[in-house]
């Protein structure tokens, strides 16, 4: 499996998110721009799994059975969020180390999968 090559936030990310993502040098695509308001999940997790990305989402039900280790979407990732959504862009920029080291690690199934709380961070492997 490959590792992550762009991120992919959720129509409820804030701009702020995507503003951190872009002072890192990385891509990030915009579910609202790229699939329009209102896209299915499925719609979603498609897109991520094509373009082998990280979906950043708050909902985390779904998207964990879409996307997840034994799921349909087998080249995407995904950045799970269960802080409030006024603490992303400040959680994603605390952690952007580990998620820069995550899409670098070596390994048979790159992907990453990580749930953010507003004080934990938790890595699937």
């Amino acid at each position: 499996m490959v590792s992550p090559k762009c991120f992919l936030l959720d129509e409820n990310m804030p701009d702020a998110v995507r503003d951190v993502f872009l002072a890192e040098k990385q891509v990030v695509h915009l579910v609202r721009v790229v699939l329009g308001i209102g896209a299915s999940d499925n719609d979603v997790a498609a897109y991520a799994n094509d373009a082998s990305a990280c979906i950043l989402t708050h909902n985390v039900k779904h998207f964990k059975a879409l996307v997840g280790r034994r799921a349909e979407h087998r080249r995407a990732s995904c950045l799970f969020m269960k802080c409030p959504e006024w603490e992303d862009a400040d959680r994603i920029r605390e952690i952007m180390p580990h998620i820069l080291c995550e899409m670098e690690r070596p390994g048979p199934d790159r992907r990453m999968f990580m749930t953010v709380g507003s004080t934990d961070l938790t890595i699937e492997r």
